[in-house]
C-alpha cells in the first residue's frame, strides 16, 4: 500500500510539473470549452471549419454560430474568464496572458455575447460592436448587437462602462456606466439611453447563472461543488425543484403560485401557494406564502389549517419566526462571491471536502416540517470563512470552515481551511441527549490546467467526538468523549471536458463516521449519535468516486458512490452509499421536464441492488407538463426511511402558475 501511495504522489508530482511548463509556454489564446450545436472557426481568409472542445481561438480568428449554437470559451486555460457567443459571429481582437494580467477584446457582429470575467487577475476586458464598446475589470455581462445596428449592454454584477462610437470607430460624448441589474442601448445614431432594470426575460436569453467563471475554483478557496453546474440552490435555477420539493422559481424576478392537493402523514390537504421572486441587483428575496387546509372545513377557520402555527404569531420572537417563514430564501450574492449571505433553504451544504459535513439539507422533513437556515461566507482574499447554521430558530445544528492562503505567485491558490460543526442536542428528551462535534483540517491546491482537464489534489484530517447526559448509548451521566474515532482523505477533483470528477481514497478508525453531518441526518439524529458514542463500528478503508455532467438546455446528471472495506466481529464486511441526481430541463421532451434525486446509506456489499426503495433510502421525483405558456400540471414523490423501518411519504400533484 505504502509502495503505491508513494507512486501516486510520485506521479501527481511530474504531472504538476508537466502542467507547469505547459502553463509557461503556452500563447495567450482562447480555449474553447463547450460547443452547443453548429459552431464554426476560421483564422483570417482562410476556410471554415468545425469548433471543438480545446480548440485555441488566437487573435485574428472569427468564430460563428447557427441558430441555437452556442461556443464557450475560457481566456487562457486557467477558467477564470468565460466568453460565451450565441446565435451570431464575433472576431477575437486580442488576447494577452500574463502572471496577474488578462487583455481580451473581441468584436461582435451579430449576435449575443455573454462574459463572466473574474476580478482575479488585473483584466483590460472590452466587447465592441459598430457602434459601442463595453469595457470592464472583473463582472458578468452580455452584449447584444442586431442587424439594425442597436447595441444592448445587460450588466449582471460588478460595472460596465459602456462609451457609444462614430461611424470610423471613435468614442463620442462621456461613457456610460452601468450597475449590476442594469441595461443601457446604444443606438446606430450614437444616442445612449437611460439606465433600466434587467427584465426577466433578457436575463434569461443570456441565461447567465450558467456562464459564470467558476474564478473560486482556481483561487485556492474551497470549490463550490455546483458553482459551475447549476446545481447547488442559490435562488437562481432555471425550471426544476429545489430539494425540499417545491417548486423553484427561475432567476430574475417574477411571480408564481400553485393549487392542489398534498399528502403529509396520512391525510391530504389542499396547499395553496403564492411564491413571487423579486430581484434588486445582487439581492434577491424570494417569498413562500403557503396555505394547507382541509377541504371539507371552511377555509376561514385558520386554526385548522395544518400551518396554522406559521400565521399566529403569538409573541414578538414567535413574530419574527413566522414572518421569515413566508420566505422560501432571501440571498445577497452567490456562493463563492466575496460576500454571500442567504436564510432560508439549505439544500447541500459542504465543509472542506465533505469528511465531516457533506451536502446538509435542512428541509429534507418538508413541508411537516420547516426550517430557516443560514448561511454566510466572506472572502477577504488572503483570508475568509464560510458558515452555516441548520435552523436560526432553535440553534442546534451549526458549523463553518476558516481558510488562510499564506502565498502568493505560483502558490497563491494554496490554502489552508479549519472546520467545526457540531449538533447541540442530538435527541428530543432534555434529559437524555447527547452533543456531537467534528473538527477537522484540510488543505486544497489547483494544478495548472492541461486545456481540456482541470484538476485539484486535497486532503482532510478530521474528528468527531460527543458530550452525553444520561444514559444515550449506554454511557455513564455527563460524559465528555473525544474517541468518535478520527478520518483523513485525499485525492483528486476537477473536470475533464463537460464532466466533473472526483477520486478520493479514505481512512475510518475508531467508529468515525464519514460525512457524519449528510442530507439525511436531520431524520437520523439520535440513532447516529448512538451508533458514535457506542463505538461498535470497525476500522474502515475505502474510495470515493464522482462523476457528473451539466448540459446547458438539456439537463445534469450527477453520481456519487463510496464503498468501505473493513472487519467487524471477525468478519469482512462491506459499507456503501450512494447518491444519484438527474434532472431534464424544459424544451428536451416537448411538454414535459423532470427532476430526480435518489440516496442510500449502509448498505452492506451487494444489497446495494437490493430492494432499491427500502431502509435508508430517500428519494424525491417530480413531473412537469406544460398545459399552456406559464401554467404546468406538477407531481411530486418524496420518500424517506426513519428509525425502525418505518418510512414518511408524501406525494403532491398541484397546477403552477408563474407571470
Amino acid at each position: 500500500m505504502r509502495r503505491s501511495v508513494r507512486y501516486a504522489v510520485l506521479l501527481v508530482l511530474m504531472c504538476a510539473a508537466w502542467g507547469t511548463t505547459l502553463e509557461a509556454q503556452e500563447n495567450a489564446a482562447l480555449v474553447i470549452q463547450q460547443v452547443i450545436g453548429e459552431a464554426q472557426v476560421k483564422q483570417g481568409e482562410g476556410q471554415w471549419m468545425q469548433a471543438r472542445v480545446g480548440m485555441r481561438l488566437l487573435p485574428g480568428m472569427r468564430v460563428r454560430t447557427g441558430g441555437g449554437g452556442l461556443v464557450k470559451a475560457s481566456v487562457g486555460s486557467d477558467m477564470s474568464s468565460l466568453v460565451t457567443l450565441r446565435d451570431g459571429v464575433m472576431d477575437v481582437s486580442e488576447i494577452a496572458i500574463a502572471a496577474n494580467n488578462r487583455k481580451a477584446h473581441f468584436m461582435l457582429h451579430s449576435g449575443r455575447i455573454a462574459a463572466a470575467v473574474s476580478g482575479k487577475y488585473n483584466n483590460d476586458f472590452s466587447v465592441r460592436t459598430r457602434t459601442a464598446v463595453a469595457g470592464v475589470r472583473g463582472t458578468e455581462y452580455g452584449v447584444e448587437y442586431s442587424d439594425d445596428e442597436q447595441s444592448n449592454v445587460y450588466v449582471f454584477r460588478g460595472k460596465v462602462d459602456v462609451q457609444s462610437l462614430d461611424a470610423l470607430g471613435q468614442p463620442r460624448g462621456q461613457a456610460r456606466s452601468v450597475a449590476a441589474g442594469e441595461k443601457v442601448v446604444v443606438r446606430p445614431t450614437g444616442e445612449v439611453s437611460p439606465v433600466a432594470p434587467i427584465a426577466k426575460p433578457d436575463e434569461n436569453r443570456f441565461a447567465m447563472q450558467v456562464d459564470k467563471a467558476p474564478e473560486k475554483k482556481d483561487d485556492g478557496k474551497k470549490p463550490d461543488e455546483t458553482k459551475d453546474d447549476g446545481k447547488k440552490d442559490d435562488g437562481k435555477k432555471d425550471g426544476g425543484t429545489s430539494r425540499d420539493g417545491s417548486a423553484a422559481p427561475a432567476s430574475g424576478s417574477g411571480w408564481s403560485g400553485s393549487l392542489g392537493p398534498v399528502v403529509i402523514g396520512d391525510k391530504t390537504w389542499t396547499k395553496m401557494l403564492l411564491a413571487p421572486q423579486f430581484q434588486l441587483g445582487k439581492l434577491t428575496l424570494a417569498l413562500y406564502v403557503p396555505i394547507y387546509y382541509d377541504a371539507n372545513e371552511p377555509i376561514w377557520e385558520t386554526s385548522r389549517w395544518y400551518n396554522a402555527d406559521e400565521y399566529d404569531f403569538e409573541n414578538f420572537g414567535d413574530f419574527l419566526h413566522d414572518i421569515l417563514l413566508k420566505f422560501r430564501f432571501i440571498q445577497y450574492g452567490s456562493k463563492g462571491d466575496e460576500v454571500f449571505v442567504k436564510v432560508g433553504s439549505i439544500d447541500d451544504f459542504v465543509i472542506g471536502h465533505g469528511l465531516i459535513m457533506n451536502n446538509y439539507n435542512n428541509m429534507l422533513q418538508f413541508p411537516s416540517v420547516r426550517k430557516i437556515g443560514l448561511q454566510l461566507d466572506l472572502d477577504f482574499g488572503a483570508v475568509g470563512f464560510e458558515s452555516m447554521m441548520a435552523d436560526v430558530h432553535e440553534t442546534k445544528i451549526f458549523g463553518g470552515r476558516a481558510y488562510v492562503r499564506p502565498f502568493t505567485g505560483f502558490l497563491d491558490r494554496l490554502a489552508f481551511g479549519l472546520s467545526y460543526v457540531a449538533d447541540i442536542r442530538t435527541a428530543p428528551d432534555i434529559n437524555n441527549y447527547a452533543t456531537v462535534f467534528g473538527t477537522g483540517i484540510d488543505f486544497e491546491f489547483p494544478l495548472p490546467s492541461l486545456g481540456v482537464l482541470t484538476w485539484m489534489v486535497f486532503a482532510d484530517y478530521a474528528t468527531l467526538g460527543y458530550k452525553t447526559t444520561g444514559t444515550v448509548g449506554g454511557k455513564a451521566n455527563e460524559e465528555i468523549g473525544f474517541n468518535g474515532g478520527h478520518g483523513w482523505t485525499y485525492g483528486v477533483k476537477g473536470r475533464l471536458l463537460f464532466f466533473k470528477y472526483q477520486l478520493a481514497f479514505r481512512n475510518l478508525s475508531g467508529g468515525f463516521i464519514p460525512e457524519y453531518f449528510d442530507s439525511y441526518y436531520d431524520v437520523e439524529r439520535q440513532a447516529r449519535a448512538e451508533t458514535l458514542i457506542g463505538a461498535n463500528r470497525s476500522d474502515f478503508n475505502g474510495w470515493l468516486f464522482e462523476t457528473g455532467f451539466d448540459l446547458e438546455n438539456v439537463g445534469y446528471v450527477k453520481l456519487n458512490f463510496q464503498e468501505y472495506y473493513g472487519i467487524q466481529g471477525g468478519v469482512a464486511t462491506t459499507d456503501n452509499k450512494l447518491t444519484f441526481g438527474a434532472e431534464l430541463k424544459k424544451g428536451v421532451v416537448p411538454k414535459f421536464h423532470a427532476v430526480f434525486l435518489y440516496e442510500r446509506t449502509h448498505v452492506i456489499g451487494k444489497e446495494l441492488f437490493d430492494n432499491i426503495f427500502g431502509d435508508n433510502t430517500v428519494t424525491t421525483f417530480s413531473l412537469f407538463y406544460e398545459v399552456s405558456e406559464g401554467v404546468e400540471i406538477v407531481g411530486t414523490y418524496r420518500r424517506f426511511y426513519e428509525k425502525g423501518g418505518g418510512y414518511t411519504g408524501s406525494y403532491s400533484i398541484e397546477t403552477q402558475m408563474g407571470l
